[in-house]
């Protein structure tokens, strides 16, 4: 019977996976905002300006760059771990 597989996450993997969880609902939302809201201004939909699309593209490029970054190492600590994997017969 193998080790469960909790013991093979690092910790902070798990604490990331759930930032970049609420960081992507709250992408989502505002992407569903920006059809409703007008910009106070000069009442254009926020879906149409475009400085909110620009900030909202820098937002989705962080998360994205995050995401490869978090499976790299997640993948560089499975790396790691296989030689005592294999001896133990996980």
């Amino acid at each position: 019977m193998g080790v469960p597989l909790q013991r093979h996450i690092e910790p902070r993997l798990i604490q990331r996976s759930f930032a970049l969880g609420t960081a992507r609902s709250a992408i989502e939302a505002l992407i569903d905002l920006a059809g409703e809201k007008r910009h106070e201004r000069t009442s254009q939909p926020l879906s149409e300006d475009r400085g909110a699309q620009t900030r909202l593209a820098q937002a989705e490029a962080m998360e994205a760059k995050q995401m490869t970054m978090d499976e790299a190492r997640r993948v560089a600590s499975n790396i790691a771990k296989l030689p005592d994997m294999l001896k133990r017969g996980e």
